[in-house]
């Protein structure tokens, strides 16, 4: 058999070789240039103040009052949530989601879908002679906030794409 390669094959897979060679050099060309200490031109001008996350940001516009008397209730709220967790050993969360789609197969209404998944874990007892523990209950549901069911955004059945698996052929 002949193993020789064409010249096309062979100044193609030469080619393969340089183009994947490329990203490998440059990077190690940034690297070596960001480790002589050289400033890179994105990082030039002025320095950004740091921002604490920590602490919220106060409302500087006409919402201020309502800003504060929210702010308020969630102080309340979160004083609440910690001493249920601190004292009881009790976590809970119910992160909220809504999506919207505006319009359905053949000129339906829009819908808005709710999406909502409440989540609480008790943890009666931890590092205890007989180890430790946690309860976790947690579930997701959704509800439809217009006249849309689900069924309006159904799309007409497509048939399956045949298998590229097969079995192995069986002998008889």
């Amino acid at each position: 058999m002949d193993q020789s390669l064409s010249p096309l094959a062979y100044a193609s897979g030469v080619a393969m070789v340089v183009l994947l060679g490329l990203p490998i050099a440059d990077g190690t060309a940034q690297a070596q240039s960001a480790g002589a200490g050289h400033a890179r031109p994105h990082s030039l001008g002025v320095a950004r103040p740091r921002i604490d996350l920590t602490q919220p940001a106060p409302s500087t516009d006409f919402t201020q009052q309502l800003s504060h008397d929210l702010d308020g209730v969630y102080d309340q709220y979160l004083a609440g949530k910690t001493t249920l967790q601190n004292d009881y050993n009790i976590q809970y969360s119910m992160p909220v989601s809504v999506f919207g789609q505006w319009g359905t197969p053949n000129g339906g209404p829009g819908v808005a879908e709710l999406v909502y998944s409440p989540a609480v874990t008790w943890t009666p007892f931890t590092n205890t002679a007989i180890g430790s523990g946690a309860f976790n209950f947690a579930f997701q549901g959704n509800q439809f906030w217009t006249g849309a069911k689900p069924a309006d955004f159904r799309a007409p059945p497509i048939s399956p794409a045949r298998s590229v698996w097969r079995s192995a052929p069986t002998r008889s």
